[in-house]
């Protein structure tokens, strides 16, 4: 399992945490969605986050994508993975295994791997 940092960007997270904490990825928190324009305050703050945390060797997940559009605007600036009702809306225990088959015989969103 991959030691993550979730919620970044909220609470009780902070930059120190990244310098001492052995984590291998950060989630950043749904509040920081991109669902606007390139230009948006929100996307002002995510994009920074992701260069830091890509410039330290860290994953980074965005929480919360809507949408294609903010889904491709987070890939540019550095996302590896997603996670949102753009991908998915909350799936029921019993159905998760029709889902998962139903995901894979068709086409899939592909996380952003780094090279």
């Amino acid at each position: 399992m991959t030691p993550s940092l979730d919620d970044f960007g909220t609470r009780y997270s902070s930059l120190t945490y990244l310098k001492r904490l052995n984590v291998d990825e950060i989630n950043i928190v749904r509040s920081f969605a991109i669902d606007r324009t390139p230009e948006s305050e929100d996307a002002a703050i995510v994009r920074p986050i992701v260069e830091l945390a890509r410039s330290r060797g860290l994953r980074v997940v965005a929480e919360g994508v809507e949408s294609e559009a903010a889904w491709e605007q987070l890939r540019g600036y550095g996302c590896d993975e997603a996670q949102g009702h753009y991908l998915s809306r909350p799936v029921p225990a019993s159905d998760l295994t029709a889902w998962v088959k139903h995901r894979s015989a068709g086409p899939t969103v592909v996380p952003n791997r780094a090279p």
